[in-house]
C-alpha cells in the first residue's frame, strides 16, 4: 500500500514538472478556444463586418464606428483578429480597438500600422497609425495628427500616463 502510495505520488509530481516547463496557453490557444466555446458568433461576426464595411466610405464614417468601441480590461491579453472584435460586439481592450481601427481603414483606402506605447511601470497601450502618420485610433477615439511631429503629438496626448517610448 505504501509503496503504491509512493508510486502515485511521484507519477503526479513527474506529471506536474514536465507540463510545468510548457505554457499551457497561449495567444493561439485563446482564439481558438473562443471559437470553440462560441461557434455560433462566427456567422453573426461575418454578418456584423459586412454590414460594417458596406458602410465605411470616409474618416467620418471610421470615427462612427470607432465610437462604438467599448474598453475593457481583458484578464487574457492576447492579438484578437478583426472576426473576434465583432463577435464581441466591438469590446476588448486596446489591442481590439487597433485591430478594428487598422481594418476600418484599410476599407477606405488607408493603410496603418500598431504601435505600442510603453512606460515605466504602465502597462503598454496599443493605438493605430496611418503610414503616413496623420490619423491615431486610440480605444474609440479617432484623431487627426500633425505628421511630421507625429511621435511627440502622441506623448503629449497621453502624457497623464507616463509613456516615454513608442515602439512600432
Amino acid at each position: 500500500m505504501l509503496f503504491s502510495w509512493r508510486l502515485f505520488s511521484c507519477l503526479i509530481m513527474a506529471l506536474i514538472i514536465t507540463t510545468c516547463h510548457q505554457n499551457p496557453v497561449n495567444e493561439r490557444n485563446l482564439i481558438d478556444d473562443f471559437w470553440f466555446w462560441n461557434p455560433e458568433l462566427r456567422e453573426y461576426a461575418e454578418q456584423r463586418m459586412e454590414s460594417a464595411k458596406s458602410k465605411l466610405y470616409t474618416i467620418r464614417d471610421v470615427k462612427k464606428l470607432q465610437a462604438q468601441f467599448k474598453n475593457i480590461q481583458e484578464l487574457e491579453s492576447f492579438e484578437p483578429t478583426i472576426e473576434i472584435v465583432f463577435a464581441r460586439d466591438l469590446i476588448g481592450d486596446c489591442k481590439s480597438a487597433a485591430v478594428l481601427g487598422k481594418w476600418s481603414l484599410r476599407q477606405i483606402g488607408i493603410e496603418s500600422r500598431f504601435v505600442d506605447l510603453y512606460g515605466n511601470d504602465v502597462k503598454p497601450h496599443r493605438i493605430t497609425m496611418s503610414n503616413d502618420n496623420s490619423i491615431m485610433i486610440s480605444n474609440w477615439e479617432v484623431r487627426d495628427i500633425t505628421p511630421e511631429l507625429w511621435q511627440n503629438e502622441v506623448l503629449s496626448i497621453f502624457s497623464y500616463v507616463p509613456y516615454t517610448r513608442i515602439k512600432e
